[in-house]
């Protein structure tokens, strides 16, 4: 029987009520400028919501959103998103979430905030001692989720997994394999990099090799992130077997260019074999047809999107 992930990213909700006096003495003040001066043009929530009714029609079987709920790291904000996506656990349709690095913006975000505000959310049916990773089973497939999100100074945005999430990803992936579990991974910051990125030291995987050995030494089939606001979705090069997939913002309002619109994920599994990748788009009202893309037409990628070396 075949398994459907649904995916939702980079949803930016807005809500900064909870910003107090000292906030607007640090990085939540340029995040907030920022906001103002640029996001709030394009991001909405009306965007969000219909995200969330068309997978609610659709009715996978997980939807993962998979990092960036907020803007400034505020649990206002996240209590905001929440509510926004209630209707698909209201549905029955079994969503998790994961930071981005937007949701791990300063340090004092990085204190348990985010998992007890969405405790209910990130119910695993594995995970180690630690809170991340978390593994999601859903049929034949484990959806292993990592957190990439660690507070940078501004105008940054890289991330990290670090050595003890990788280690205890390796040991949740080979126990998921002994029991025949086909492995998905979900992260917020990228595996492969975008044609349109000349540059990663900003806003990059500090330890993608690590992390795309990982993939590839168990034979993760999906790799799905976010974080780059762009439609992008390859092969990698040392391991051809693991398709790496990323979509744009599922809040953004643009129509254009195509790799940047509005969008939200849609991936089909059957056993081990992943069968199509689709996205639908935000057309200005709502969101159209899938787009599917089968296996055989995703390219490998090109050396410059290549990151094994780091």
């Amino acid at each position: 029987m075949s398994v459907r992930i649904g995916q939702m990213t980079d949803i930016h909700v807005r809500d900064f009520s909870g910003m107090r006096l000292s906030d607007w003495f640090g990085k939540r003040m340029t995040g907030w400028v920022n906001y103002q001066s640029k996001r709030a043009k394009e991001y909405s929530a009306e965007v969000v919501a219909a995200g969330v009714a068309r997978l609610v029609e659709e009715r996978p079987d997980l939807v993962v959103v998979s990092g960036d709920l907020t803007n400034v790291g505020l649990e206002t904000e996240l209590v905001a998103a929440l509510r926004l996506l209630a209707p698909l656990r209201e549905a029955g349709v079994r969503t998790v979430v994961f930071p981005g690095n937007h949701d791990m913006y300063v340090t004092a975000a990085t204190r348990g905030g985010f998992e007890r505000v969405a405790a209910d959310w990130q119910i695993a049916d594995a995970r180690g001692e630690r809170p991340y990773p978390f593994v999601v089973r859903a049929g034949e497939v484990s959806c292993v989720c990592f957190n990439s999100a660690i507070p940078v100074p501004p105008v940054l945005a890289y991330g990290r997994l670090g050595r003890q999430q990788l280690d205890d990803a390796a040991r949740l992936c080979a126990a998921e394999r002994s029991l025949g579990q086909t492995l998905v991974f979900a992260v917020h910051h990228h595996a492969t990099r975008a044609p349109e990125r000349p540059a990663e030291w900003m806003r990059n995987l500090r330890d993608v090799a690590a992390f795309r050995r990982l993939a590839a030494e168990y034979g993760a089939v999906l790799v799905l992130h976010g974080h780059n606001h762009y439609e992008h979705t390859r092969r990698l090069r040392e391991a051809p077997g693991v398709v790496v997939s990323g979509i744009s913002s599922s809040t953004t309002t643009r129509t254009d260019p195509p790799p940047r619109r509005g969008q939200i994920g849609m991936y089909e599994l059957d056993g081990a074999a992943l069968l199509g990748v689709g996205v639908a788009d935000w057309d200005g009202a709502r969101f159209g047809q899938w787009r599917w893309t089968t296996p055989s037409d995703i390219p490998v990628e090109s050396e410059h999107e290549s990151l094994a070396g780091g």
